[in-house]
C-alpha cells in the first residue's frame, strides 16, 4: 500500500491522505482522479491559477519530473503546490502533466479501472 498526501488547498479540498495499492505515480493519480469527484479538473484548472505540482516520493525527496512518474514507488507519494515562477524547489511538474500521464499509463486496466 502506498501512502497519497494531498497538501495544501487539494488536501482542503479532497482530503489529505489515501492509502492505494499502486505501483507508480500516474496510476495513483488515476485511481484518485476516478475517485475523487473534481480532482481532475482542479488539476487541469491549476496551471491557469499559477500553480504547479510538485511530486514526492519514497525514492525522490527533491520531486520527480513527467517521465518519472511512470516509475515504481513502494511507500509514499506527495503533491504539493508550487507558485509558478518560484526557483529553488526542485522539479515541478504541470497539472495538465499529471492529469495526462495519469490517463496514458500503460496497463491501466490492470488496477481495475479500466
Amino acid at each position: 500500500m502506498v501512502t497519497i498526501r494531498l497538501i495544501g488547498e487539494a488536501g482542503r479540498r479532497f482530503g489529505r491522505k489515501f492509502q492505494l495499492a499502486i505501483k507508480t505515480p500516474a496510476e495513483g493519480l488515476r485511481a484518485l482522479m476516478l475517485q475523487i469527484p473534481g480532482l481532475r479538473k482542479y488539476l487541469l484548472e491549476s496551471g491557469d491559477k499559477g500553480v504547479a505540482w510538485k511530486v514526492i516520493t519514497d525514492h525522490s525527496p527533491e520531486g520527480i519530473d513527467e517521465e518519472q512518474l511512470l516509475w515504481p514507488i513502494s511507500q509514499r507519494l506527495v503533491l504539493a503546490p508550487v507558485p509558478v515562477g518560484r526557483g529553488g524547489v526542485g522539479k515541478i511538474v504541470a497539472g495538465v502533466a499529471l492529469v495526462a500521464a495519469s490517463i496514458f499509463i500503460p496497463g491501466a486496466a490492470a488496477i481495475g479501472f479500466g
